[in-house]
């Protein structure tokens, strides 16, 4: 009798344990530092910082999301780029996101592009808060030298306008593609929802449908091609057809800042 309560004891603890770490993973924000090379970014951009957040999906980290903009308020960055898909699939309400908003404190320009849950009226209401919709490029100027801040759009190649400005994407889906962007900002993965301790993400749900085991390097972080880079943030939330499975696993959610730089 007693090696059968140790037993039902070491079985709960097995289980119990790793669910409660989990759930503490996932209620503190971590911020995940990056620094990527431009080799024709002006001197007057150098160190340019973007912080950047994506995926929300209706998720909330304290009372009026106090620990994730306490978070974001402690950064120093010259731009926010949000990159989609703030609300919930189940209950599609605005108000976590809107509250992260209200919670901010910087006043460098934020810029917001629509994710694949993201409704048409969610899109109007987030204009009204006076973020930059990147209906039109818009361009930093310091010193006569211009940074571009851009929609990345899929298959569309920038204009020959852009052929001597650096140009940063933002977009939701990764789409690797050369189409005359320095760098593309993206989300969509969540880091792949569900990761495996010491191996990775089993699952990314990329523009071709569902893909099982991904190559690791695709799923979040910097990938570099051949004249251009990709940022893919894990992301804050998760999401899911069925809310049951609507969780991340050992896989902390995270915003970014990313260091614009020109030197080697």
């Amino acid at each position: 009798m007693r090696v059968f309560r140790v037993i039902i004891c070491s079985v709960c603890i097995g289980i119990i344990g790793p669910y409660l770490f989990n759930e503490l993973l996932n209620s503190f924000p971590i911020v995940r530092k990056e620094e990527v090379y431009i080799e024709d970014l002006p001197d007057e951009f150098e160190g340019f910082t973007i912080l950047q957040f994506s995926d929300l999906h209706g998720e909330t980290f304290g009372w009026d999301q106090w620990i994730l903009t306490r978070l974001i308020n402690k950064q120093t960055f010259d731009m926010i780029a949000i990159t989609g898909d703030v609300v919930d699939r189940h209950h599609p309400d605005l108000t976590p996101f809107l509250d992260v908003l209200d919670g901010i404190k910087s006043d460098a320009p934020q810029f917001f592009v629509k994710g694949n849950i993201d409704s048409l009226e969610d899109v109007a209401t987030i204009r009204q808060r006076g973020l930059e919709m990147l209906d039109e490029p818009y361009m930093f100027n310091r010193d006569g030298e211009k940074l571009v801040i851009k929609q990345y759009v899929w298959n569309t190649v920038l204009d020959d306008e852009f052929d001597d400005t650096v140009v940063i994407g933002l977009g939701h889906e990764p789409l690797p593609q050369n189409l005359g962007y320095d760098l593309i900002l993206v989300g969509h993965y969540h880091g792949g929802q569900v990761r495996i301790p010491g191996y990775g993400a089993i699952f990314i749900p990329n523009i071709d449908g569902q893909q099982w085991f991904p190559d690791q390097s695709d799923v979040m972080g910097l990938k570099q091609f051949d004249g251009y880079s990709q940022y893919t943030t894990a992301g804050l939330g998760a999401s899911a057809s069925n809310k049951w499975l609507q969780k991340r696993w050992f896989n902390p959610p995270e915003i970014n800042l990313i260091t614009l730089t020109n030197r080697k």
